[in-house]
């Protein structure tokens, strides 16, 4: 039996699915017909080596890598397309 690819595969809404922000992009490459993508976010570092243990008055901002998205290049094409679609009506206005 040959695998139908056009068929459409039915989206199941899953509320457990986490939800992560990333607010940059810190590096990409392509490997094997993939993209990976590694976003990352500045998050607050309150620890300070010199207070041992105690909390820092003075948080250092850091980047910390968030997730790494690895996406097959065509839906990583489809969704780009996407996002500049999404960008067109907002382009702009900010």
């Amino acid at each position: 039996m040959k695998h139908d690819q056009t068929k459409k595969i039915p989206i199941v809404h899953d509320p457990d699915a986490p939800v992560i922000f990333c607010d940059g992009l810190s590096g990409a490459f392509v490997q094997s017909g993939c993209i990976h993508l590694q976003l990352d976010s500045v998050q607050s570092d309150y620890s300070d080596p010199r207070d041992a243990g105690e909390i820092s008055a003075e948080p250092r901002n850091v980047r910390k890598t968030a997730v790494t998205l690895i996406m097959p290049l065509g839906a990583a094409q489809g969704l780009s397309q996407a996002v500049l679609d999404m960008m067109r009506p907002i382009q702009g206005k900010a």
